[in-house]
C-alpha cells in the first residue's frame, strides 16, 4: 500500500486502466473508495471496478505482509470477555487455530458484497432442499448461503473464485491486525446497521458497514480456500445469528477465528467473489 500511496493520482488512475484492459470486457471502472490509513491518518483512494454483467463492484486489494494466524494475546482477548462456562464452548475452536506466521498477500479484486440472492439464481439453479437463512428485507439485495456445489457452479460459470483464506484475513485486519472485524473491541449498539449489515440497499449503510478496504459484510459468513488441501472454511458468520445468544454467535467476529463448514447449519455459507489481477 505504500508503493500505491507513492504514486500520484495520474500515475494511480495509468495502473487501474492497465489492469481495466486486462479484465474481462464487462468491467469497466467504478471511481474510488475514501477511507484512512490509520496509523499515519492519510486519505488513501482504493480503486473500484464493476462488474456489469453480474453487478458487482469490487474494491482492489493492495498486496502486503501480515501475520496470519491467532496469537496469544488475541486468544486472551477473546478469553476475557467469556465466563468461565462460555469459554470452555469456545476453547476448541480458538486453541485449535494455528500459530501466526508471516504471509504475504498479492494483490487481487475482491467483490465489496457477498453474493446477492438474485445474481446467484440468475445464473445457477439453487436446489429448493435446502434450508437456508433469510435475509430478505425491502431495503435493497441481500446476501444467499450456498452449498459447495453451488458455489463451484457459480465460480465456474462467473469465471471468479473464493479468497484464500488468508486473502480473507488480510483484508479483515485492514493492516492493523484486529481481534474483531470491527477493532479490538466488540462493538455496542444495534449492530445490524454497521458490522452486521445483511442488506445492502443504502449507500449511507454501506459506507458504514464497510472496512479500510471499501468491503462490508464481513460479518456474514464466507467460505475460504485453505492452502495444501482442497476443504473450505468459513469466516465470519456473527450477522447470521444477531441479536447474539451466547459467545459462540459474537465470537464469529473476529480476525482469527476460522469455522469448519460442517459446523454451519446445513453446510451452507456465503461466497466472496475474487479474482486475481492479470500480470
Amino acid at each position: 500500500m505504500t508503493a500505491w500511496m507513492a504514486q500520484d493520482l495520474k500515475r494511480q488512475e495509468s495502473i487501474c486502466e492497465e489492469i481495466l484492459e486486462k479484465l474481462p470486457g464487462r468491467f469497466q471502472r467504478a471511481g474510488s473508495f475514501h477511507t484512512t490509513e490509520h496509523r499515519t491518518q492519510s486519505k488513501v483512494n482504493i480503486p473500484c471496478f464493476y462488474d456489469e454483467e453480474h453487478e458487482t463492484p469490487l474494491s482492489l486489494v493492495f498486496g502486503g505482509v501480515f501475520d496470519y494466524g491467532m496469537s496469544d494475546a488475541h486468544k486472551k482477548a477473546i478469553q476475557a470477555l467469556c465466563s468461565p462456562d462460555e469459554w470452555l464452548m469456545l476453547k476448541t475452536l480458538v486453541e485449535d487455530r494455528a500459530s501466526r506466521e508471516e504471509k504475504a498477500v498479492r494483490p487481487f479484486l475482491m467483490s465489496r458484497f457477498p453474493l446477492f440472492e438474485w445474481v446467484a439464481e440468475e445464473n445457477i439453479d439453487l436446489s429448493d432442499d435446502l434450508e437456508r437463512p433469510d435475509f430478505s428485507t425491502e431495503e435493497g439485495p441481500y446476501p444467499i448461503y450456498l452449498s459447495t456445489s453451488e458455489a463451484e457452479k457459480f465460480l465456474s460459470k462467473s469465471g471468479y473464485r473464493l479468497p484464500w483464506d488468508h486473502e480473507w484475513e488480510y483484508v479483515a485486519k485492514e493492516l492493523r491486525s484486529n481481534v474483531f472485524i470491527c477493532g479490538d473491541q466488540l462493538p455496542r449498539g444495534d449492530l445490524s446497521k454497521n458490522v452486521c449489515l445483511t442488506s445492502f440497499g443504502s449507500a449511507s449503510k454501506n459506507k458504514k458497514a464497510s472496512n479500510f478496504f471499501g468491503i462490508a459484510g464481513l460479518g456474514l459468513a464466507a467460505m475460504t480456500k485453505v492452502e495444501g488441501g482442497n476443504g473450505v472454511m468459513v469466516r465470519g458468520g456473527a450477522s447470521g445469528f444477531y441479536p447474539f445468544q451466547g459467545p459462540a454467535q459474537w465470537a464469529m467476529l473476529s480476525t482469527e477465528l476460522q469455522i469448519p463448514l460442517q459446523n454451519m447449519p446445513g453446510s451452507l455459507a456465503g461466497i466472496r467473489l475474487c479474482m486475481d489481477i492479470p500480470n
